[in-house]
């Protein structure tokens, strides 16, 4: 099974890429949420290979999830790919 999540914004690309990949930022906003994520080797800038596991709460209860970054072209296009629990 594929999601797909669009959403069209009134920014540059620049800023929006920026953003899209400040994994600080979001991994906070995902924890504050409940979400218990380690960046696999600790890596700082985004390439294919890299990803995240943990676990995450999801209906009421916690499942674990692996993503990794599947597809990767600097300012265009990301591909996260995750796992969570069986689904």
């Amino acid at each position: 099974m594929k999601f797909k999540a669009t959403e069209d914004v009134d920014a540059s690309l620049e800023i929006v890429f920026e953003r899209f990949c400040d994994f600080a930022q979001n991994e906070a906003d995902l924890t504050g949420r409940g979400a218990k994520l380690v960046r696999e080797g600790g890596w700082l800038q985004p390439r294919i290979g890299m990803g995240w596991s943990g676990e995450i709460k999801l209906r009421g209860g916690a499942r674990p999830v692996a993503s990794q970054i599947t597809y990767f072209i600097q300012e265009e296009v990301m591909v996260i790919e995750s796992q969570i629990g069986v689904m």
